[in-house]
């Protein structure tokens, strides 16, 4: 999962990842990128 770290970053809404995420989890990866 580590290894696609760059690809949840540059499309949280898409990953598989994103999908177990809250929209706040979600809020914040992207702020904090």
């Amino acid at each position: 999962e580590k290894n696609e770290g760059d690809n949840k970053l540059d499309v949280p809404y898409n990953s598989k990842s994103a999908e177990k995420m809250t929209p706040r989890e979600i809020k914040e990866l992207v702020e904090w990128t």
